[in-house]
């Protein structure tokens, strides 16, 4: 595949001035930009990059090449590149008050702050739910369409932690190729992301697989319904501002009979005492955690979204104090 790239950082400095999209196949002037974006990347933020053109934000990261890069993508540009046309789910226009509601404002310095602190900070997390993670992945991967592009989408994609498992060989069968799609609100997020990607994909199976990023929320995923063969959702819940909304919202985009994949930490129902603590640190996580909810209950909000299925578990993780909680399974479309 043809690797797209662009200006180092756009989706970054996309927030304050208008940049045109260039392809490492071709010369700029064989893009056609859309005029309309300048416009509404002006002075409204990140809101911006949903509200009116929800793929202004989008970035391609081509996991097969050596090289890489990341382009602001938009639909109706025209690129003779080839690598813009993997994609299997077209990222779609959003109602501009649907995203003010729930993408709020942000801080540059606070999300780089809290990017940098997951990429180092999770080691030990996601050694302990490795084995679950595997074979979690594992089922999904068998529920996914045989012999075709198959459609994840990662919601609440962070630093990329789960990329390995997209690329485990005791895994890979079905589908012939991956569009994953990976939503997140916190830019910075990105290059680690990026990172981890590469050294999966150097490391793991020779899958053919194709990345976007794209800025959003789980509120509000910017995906047409019935456009994912799956859902994947690890340590995001505990975050977004509408729990039910989000939850909601992944079952529209999923298939039906697509599996939706979670891990996450809950308020604690077996140890009053933990609860008690979690309840009594909420509101300081919530400041210092990028919204992070101690008292989440999230596996009756999916268990009451009107899934076909769920199978889930509880389980707790020692030595991981407030959020040693946790649930993980799957739920079908």
């Amino acid at each position: 595949a043809v690797l797209c790239a662009s200006i180092p950082a756009c989706r970054h400095h996309a927030r304050r001035v208008s940049r045109r999209t260039h392809c490492m196949a071709l010369k700029d002037d064989d893009i056609r930009a859309n005029p309309s974006i300048s416009d509404e990347r002006r002075g409204s933020g990140r809101r911006a990059l949903l509200a009116g053109t929800a793929a202004g934000s989008l970035a391609i990261v081509d996991l097969n090449g050596s090289g890489k890069g990341t382009s602001i993508h938009n639909p109706q540009w025209s690129c003779r590149c080839g690598g813009c046309a993997l994609a299997m789910a077209p990222i779609v226009d959003l109602d501009p008050g649907l995203v003010s509601k729930y993408d709020l404002p942000r801080s540059d310095k606070q999300d780089y702050l809290f990017a940098k602190g997951m990429s180092q900070g999770m080691t030990g997390y996601e050694q302990a739910v490795k084995d679950r993670k595997q074979r979690l992945f594992a089922e999904v991967f068998a529920r996914l369409p045989k012999g075709v592009e198959a459609t994840v989408v990662e919601v609440g994609l962070g630093t990329f932690p789960n990329a390995s498992y997209y690329f485990d060989g005791e895994v890979k069968s079905g589908p012939s190729s991956l569009d994953l799609v990976g939503v997140d609100p916190n830019d910075a997020m990105e290059s680690y992301a990026t990172a981890n990607l590469a050294k999966a994909r150097a490391s793991g199976s020779k899958l053919d697989a194709n990345l976007r990023i794209v800025h959003g929320v789980a509120e509000a995923l910017p995906l047409p319904s019935k456009s994912a063969d799956a859902v994947i959702c690890t340590l995001t819940l505990c975050s977004v501002l509408d729990p039910e909304r989000a939850v909601a919202e992944v079952r529209r985009v999923l298939k039906p009979g697509a599996p939706f994949m979670f891990i996450e930490h809950v308020l604690s129902e077996d140890d009053p005492d933990l609860a008690q603590l979690q309840l009594r640190f909420n509101a300081m996580q919530i400041a210092m955690a990028d919204g992070c909810h101690l008292d989440r209950k999230t596996l009756d909000v999916i268990e009451k979204a009107g899934f076909s299925s769920v199978n889930a578990e509880r389980f707790s993780l020692p030595g991981f104090g407030l959020i040693s909680s946790q649930v993980a399974g799957i739920a079908v479309a």
